[in-house]
């Protein structure tokens, strides 16, 4: 699966800097990634359910080529 888009909405007054919409392929979204900023270094945070949240689990999990893809493509969208 290849990123096909990635859409950034910054957040103001928030310890969230700022929320990604990431097409793939352009057939899946995957919305509300989270993205936070801690110095120099950008965390990511996939969307989860209140389900997998209280059972520690993710609602999404990619393997690491993807994840590595959806990373690198969020930040090159930030930073440029």
């Amino acid at each position: 699966m290849k990123v096909t888009s990635v859409k950034i909405r910054y957040i103001q007054n928030s310890h969230i800097f700022c929320i990604a919409s990431v097409t793939l392929d352009n057939q899946l979204i995957i919305n509300d990634i989270k993205i936070y900023r801690d110095n120099e270094e950008y965390v990511i945070r996939l969307p989860n359910s209140r389900h997998a949240e209280r059972n520690n689990q993710y609602s999404i999990v990619p393997n690491k080529e993807l994840f590595n893809s959806l990373y690198f493509s969020i930040i090159n969208k930030i930073i440029n």
